[in-house]
């Protein structure tokens, strides 16, 4: 029972010794709300996910990359063409586009194929998936609506994580918070 005090007492301080530590700081440029973080347990990377903005930096806080997600013209009524979606088209001829902010609400790490899933408020809350090393590198960005997966709407909360699926394969798991009118076209998981 002494091994076991001495052993918590030793993690206590390691512990205690790291929150110590001092590390430099990152703030983005024009003050964007920072909303989302994860980090990469191979490289160490860090990505960073806001309003409008997803940043990329190495474990030493230096800023690598950075993406501009938005604004971009769309509306949280509008259920987007799915031939059209990024081209500013809208199926619901009351929903007048605009300008709107792209609260990223879901950043998940795919090692399998070293991407960065980013899923965000706008159209319909669609997911695009990044390239891991370099985030200004788009992979894909679906234009179906069977990628809608997130609430539309910018104070709805969504969660993300990757796991293995039934087939044994990783999938993306996600929830997200009941949403009117947008909850039909979230697909049940």
């Amino acid at each position: 029972m002494d091994n076991a005090k001495t052993s918590l007492r030793l993690v206590l301080f390691l512990c205690s010794v790291s929150l110590i530590h001092s590390y430099e700081s990152f703030s983005p440029r024009d003050k964007q709300a920072l909303r989302q973080l994860v980090v990469d347990d191979v490289s160490g990377n860090i990505y960073v996910g806001g309003d409008n903005l997803l940043c990329q930096l190495n474990p030493d806080l230096d800023l690598m990359y950075t993406v501009n997600l938005g604004p971009v013209l769309d509306n949280e009524d509008c259920i987007p063409s799915t031939a059209k979606l990024n081209a500013g088209h809208c199926l619901n001829p009351a929903a007048e586009l605009r300008m709107t902010d792209n609260i990223v609400k879901i950043l998940v790490i795919d090692q399998h194929q070293s991407a960065l899933i980013v899923c965000g408020n706008i159209y319909q809350g669609s997911c695009q998936m990044r390239n891991l090393q370099n985030i200004e590198e788009l992979i894909s960005f679906p234009t179906s609506q069977g990628h809608w997966v997130i609430a539309n709407k910018g104070d709805n909360a969504s969660y993300g994580f990757i796991a293995a699926g039934p087939s044994g394969t990783n999938v993306l798991y996600v929830g997200a918070s009941f949403a009117e009118p947008d909850s039909a076209l979230i697909p049940l998981l």
